[in-house]
């Protein structure tokens, strides 16, 4: 697992492995892991634009096995490149997700993702509900890695969960939470894509 920032603001994009400080026997790393990613959580600072759809865009990839996502996303460059099991540690049946948090509406320059959720390319997310007539939204981005299969080598095993993940083919993709928080009357509203 890795937290990213817009702009790797206060430099605490985070490399965590284990966060897991509640099994028994107490894991140490995983109780300094967990501390780390909390003390950098609490020091992101909000400055600049919000560039949410060329991060989720950077997140997208990092998720995709066999890309290297650089430096752009934690300030860093991670290894491994990709979070994403091999079959031999159960990556089949890994999901995948990002939380996107923001205090504002997305801005900057544009993804180079299309209208993917408009695209007929054959997904049965394709139009309906979730199409609309613009190009590289947030949902575009969203839709691409939710569509796209980001482990070719691996066996579709994802499992289908109701109301989480319904996304039949089962490959690896990636599902997206989004929390915005409006500041001037601190009231929270949440954005879910499946």
């Amino acid at each position: 697992m890795h937290k990213p920032t817009n702009h790797n603001n206060s430099a605490v994009g985070t490399q965590v492995e284990d966060v897991d400080d509640i099994s028994i026997p107490l894991d140490a790393n995983a109780q300094t892991n967990k501390r780390q990613l909390m003390d950098h959580l609490f020091e992101i600072n909000s400055s600049g634009g919000t560039p949410l759809r060329q991060t989720l865009e950077l997140a997208g990839e990092y998720f995709k096995v066999g890309t290297n996502p650089g430096n752009g996303l934690f300030g860093f460059a991670p290894s491994p490149n990709s979070p994403i099991l091999d079959s031999n540690n159960g990556g089949q049946c890994q999901q995948n997700f990002s939380i996107l948090m923001s205090d504002g509406t997305w801005n900057g320059s544009n993804p180079s993702v299309g209208n993917t959720d408009a695209d007929g390319a054959g997904s049965p997310y394709d139009g309906g509900s979730y199409a609309d007539n613009q190009s590289n939204t947030l949902a575009d981005v969203a839709m691409k890695y939710y569509e796209e299969d980001l482990a070719t080598g691996l066996t579709n095993s994802v499992p289908v969960i109701v109301g989480t993940d319904e996304n039949s083919a089962q490959h690896m993709h990636e599902v997206l939470r989004r929390r915005s928080c409006n500041r001037t009357d601190q009231q929270c509203a949440c954005y879910c894509w499946n």
